[in-house]
């Protein structure tokens, strides 16, 4: 549209119409501009969020192991307890017999 102005003769015209043109293509850019900063935003916060996920996952994953571990000594430690209780209740009772018949 500029041109045909130009080639008319109608500087002033040609001139206002690419101002305005110019004005509209800046608005567009900025706009873009705008739309591409605020897509990095969220991409930016998602990634920190799924970081955070996964640290969180680790950590309960590391407890979950931590509190297995514990429970497995619990385990062993009652269980030879109760071993032990056993055997020395046997050889207790084998020194009780063992008296009644000496």
């Amino acid at each position: 549209m500029a041109t045909l102005y130009r080639k008319a003769g109608r500087d002033r015209e040609a001139f206002d119409y690419l101002e305005k043109a110019w004005t509209m293509q800046d608005s567009i850019d900025q706009a873009m501009e705008y739309d591409l900063l605020k897509e990095l935003e969220i991409k930016y916060q998602t990634a920190q969020k799924d970081k955070a996920i996964a640290e969180l996952q680790l950590e309960t994953s590391r407890r979950n192991f931590q509190i297995g571990i514990g429970l497995a000594a619990f385990t062993l430690l009652v269980a030879g307890f109760i071993f032990f209780c056993t055997l020395s209740a046997k050889e207790n009772s084998s020194c009780k017999k063992n008296h009644r018949f000496g």
